[in-house]
Order: C-alpha cells, then sequence, then structure tokens
C-alpha cells in the first residue's frame, strides 16, 4: 500500500490523475485509490470509493443532492 501511495505520477504529456489498486487478503481486501490532488478533492474521492463499494456489495447509492459520507462504519465500508 504504501509504494502505490508514495509513487510519483509520470509527466509524460498525458494525464491519468487516478491509481486504484487492491490489496489481497486471505478472505477480503482492500480498495485504495492514489490520486493527483489537484483533479479533486478528499470528499469527491470519498464518495467516489463509497459508490464503486455500494455498487460491488449490491446497495443502491443515495439519491440524495447531498449524500452522507458517512452512512455506515468504516469497517464495513473499506473492507469487503
Amino acid at each position: 500500500m504504501e509504494a502505490q501511495l508514495n509513487t510519483s505520477f509520470e509527466d509524460d504529456g498525458a494525464i491519468n490523475p487516478f491509481r486504484f489498486f487492491v490489496i489481497k487478503e486471505e478472505k477480503s481486501f482492500y480498495l485504495g485509490l492514489a490520486y493527483f490532488h489537484v483533479m479533486a478533492g478528499a470528499e469527491s474521492i470519498i464518495l467516489l470509493l463509497k459508490s464503486f463499494v455500494d455498487k460491488y456489495m449490491g446497495q443502491e447509492a443515495p439519491t440524495s443532492s447531498t449524500p452522507s459520507i458517512v452512512t455506515r462504519r468504516v469497517t464495513e465500508a473499506w473492507f469487503v
């Protein structure tokens, strides 16, 4: 995880500001995202990852125009 988070983004002309990664455990996994911070704020990234987790878990994403960022405990939202 540390290597993914600390690897810089290449400056070769094309920009891909997001680097997703998965760390497998015996019966679970961690979903992570390293991103170029000028592209998005932390709140936006939290909502993006939450929507991925909700979709993976077969749950509907909130339809409110101001969704609640924290709708379940961190362990339920980030560790599947």
